[in-house]
């Protein structure tokens, strides 16, 4: 596959910067670098509230709760690095978004987010009878495990969600561009126990042998990723999911919004999917630039 004009910028750009990632601290500091370096111009809501390991924005306090949670492969990511994809993603659906903000391996190994994630959903659930779930990339495995027990729709943008690294994707981007196969292999070893089983379905959906009781499904993949063919793996065993393929785009293009036409695209999908799956909510129209079908 080729890069997009987008992506070969985005890299080229990141290469310019030169932003050390050799510690847990390097990583975090380079992620949320990026983020605010790559991130639109600021969008205002109506209400921002921190909790204690939660954000929620709001339009209204009348409207559903999508829970998000963010990438960084278990190891990095917060509040800041999502807070732009969070405020439009409000802006785009007229929905409320709890943000989680996590706890991170190597300080909080599995299943500390999975204990977060569950206290979220709770509190997701005392603001309004309608709630759905989302994650990019590690956040993904974190939504998948909220929407087991329960909620309207389910959100995955390039998901993460086999610690075995087996798909022939991975070996395609074993080293890049962008976010590598071993980048994610790395977050799966600080993130997972030694002695851990890697198919265990909590920890890797794809292994997953029973999603009927999963809800409408919004799958988002990139082309030049070393987690392509896990998503598209995903979407086939869903029932009729919504399924979009960005198909030059590098994984992590959702919160580098404003080098990535395809991040208004996908939040713009989002939204038009959310209202689709609860009708009281009028739908919303979605920009060109990718394939959506059902698998």
């Amino acid at each position: 596959m080729v890069l997009s004009p987008d992506s070969a910028a985005c890299l080229a750009e990141v290469a310019r910067l030169s932003l050390p990632a050799r510690t847990i601290d390097e990583i975090r500091a380079r992620y949320r670098r990026l983020c605010a370096h790559f991130a639109p111009p600021r969008l205002e809501v109506a209400s921002v509230v921190d909790g204690a390991r939660t954000r929620l924005y709001a339009s209204s306090d009348r409207a559903p709760v999508l829970v998000w949670f963010h990438g960084g492969r278990m190891i990095s990511g917060d509040l800041e690095t999502h807070d732009p994809l969070c405020r439009q993603l409000v802006q785009a659906s007229g929905w409320r978004v709890l943000a989680v903000d996590y706890r991170l391996a190597p300080e909080f190994p599995y299943p500390a987010a999975f204990e977060d994630a569950a206290l979220a959903m709770r509190a997701a659930c005392s603001l309004s009878s309608t709630v759905a779930v989302g994650g990019d990339s590690a956040g993904a495995i974190l939504a998948i495990d909220a929407a087991r027990r329960g909620c309207a729709a389910m959100v995955l943008v390039y998901p993460m969600i086999d610690a075995t690294l087996s798909c022939p994707s991975h070996v395609e981007f074993r080293t890049g561009p962008g976010p590598s196969s071993e980048d994610m292999r790395f977050g799966y070893d600080l993130w997972l126990p030694p002695g851990t089983d890697r198919r265990d379905p909590s920890i890797s959906p794809l292994f997953d042998t029973n999603l009927a009781a999963l809800p409408p499904a919004f799958v988002a993949v990139s082309g030049i990723d070393s987690l392509r063919d896990e998503g598209m793996r995903f979407s086939q065993k869903l029932s009729s999911p919504t399924f979009v393929f960005y198909e030059g785009e590098v994984h992590g293009f959702l919160t580098y919004a404003a080098r990535f036409q395809a991040a208004g695209d996908v939040v713009a999908r989002i939204a038009a999917f959310l209202h689709t799956s609860v009708p009281s909510f009028a739908s919303a129209a979605c920009s060109r630039g990718a394939t959506t079908y059902e698998l």
